[in-house]
This record gives structure tokens, C-alpha cells and sequence, in this order.
């Protein structure tokens, strides 16, 4: 966790110095998503224990589940945004074709965690 605080300040240092680069951006990006895909994991936990649980215990996991879906789906979020923001700072076809692949993946990461009953 340490590292991707680093990293994150690293990366809008950059954005300070330049901010028509991409590689910040697809760094950010990263860092949200691997944020977000530990929140996610972390809900997929929770969600097999509610599963298992009864009374006040199954509310308390059930709300808990839900609250931390809900941060990873903003994690999700942020870094989709930044995505977007190395996307039109680049031309590179293959910067593109990484982009466009991790847009796939997160759309899924989205999808999952969207704010809902399903």
C-alpha cells in the first residue's frame, strides 16, 4: 500500500511538470484498478460470509459488503477516468491498443460492482 502511495504521488508530480504526457495517467490508472480489484476481493469475501451468516451478524456483513463494493466500484471509476486522459494524450497505436485492453477489464470491473440489487 505504502508503494502505490509512492507511486500515485510520483505520478501526479509528473502531471505537475507535464501535463500533456500520458504514462502518469495510465500509472494512475493502474493504481486505482489494483485499489479497486482489492476492494472488489474484499467484497467477494464479505459476500460468501453473509452468505453463511444469520441475524444481526448477516445485516452487519451484508452492510459492510455493500459499503466496500461501493468503494471499489469508485476506484473502478477514477481509474477509468484516467484511462481517458492518457487516451487523448497519446497517439502511439500500441499505448492505444494497451488502453483500449484495459478499458475491456475494467468495464467488467464495473459492471460487477455497480451500485444495485444484481
Amino acid at each position: 500500500m505504502k508503494k502505490l502511495k509512492e507511486a500515485e504521488k510520483n505520478a501526479n508530480k509528473a502531471i505537475e511538470l507535464d501535463p500533456k504526457i500520458y504514462e502518469p495517467y495510465k500509472i494512475l490508472a493502474q493504481i486505482y484498478q489494483n485499489l479497486g480489484y482489492s476492494k472488489y476481493e474484499e467484497y467477494l469475501n464479505l459476500d460468501e460470509k453473509a452468505k453463511k451468516a444469520y441475524g444481526d451478524e448477516a445485516d452487519r456483513l451484508v452492510q459492510k459488503r455493500d459499503t466496500v463494493k461501493g468503494v471499489a466500484n469508485d476506484y473502478f471509476v477514477k481509474s477509468g477516468n484516467y484511462l481517458n486522459e492518457a487516451k487523448k494524450r497519446t497517439n502511439n497505436t500500441s499505448v492505444l491498443k494497451d488502453i483500449d485492453s484495459r478499458r475491456k477489464i475494467l468495464k467488467q470491473l464495473l459492471d460487477a460492482t455497480k451500485k444495485g440489487w444484481f
